[in-house]
């Protein structure tokens, strides 16, 4: 497989997870593809937020990978 056709099955794997109605003009199709692996809700609030702040898709991108190291930190460590 090119490294076109990657792209193009990318770009369709990113459409299909966002509808016409749930894309965001003011946003790009990477910020959407930074997200498209979330669920719906957890896009929406992430979206909601790049979009409210004006983030660069470099700061959705560290925002989520912050949040991750977080999330995978307090399970491994045992609730007090």
């Amino acid at each position: 497989m090119t490294e076109g056709e990657k792209t193009l099955r990318n770009y369709a794997w990113i459409a299909r997870r966002f509808p016409v109605s749930r894309r965001r003009d003011t946003l790009t199709l990477q910020h959407h593809a930074e997200v498209a692996a979330l669920s719906d809700h957890e896009q929406e609030r992430w979206l909601d937020r790049a979009e409210q702040e004006q983030w660069p898709v470099l700061r959705l991108r560290t925002s989520l990978r912050a949040q991750a190291t977080v999330q995978a930190s307090q399970r491994r460590s045992p609730s007090s």
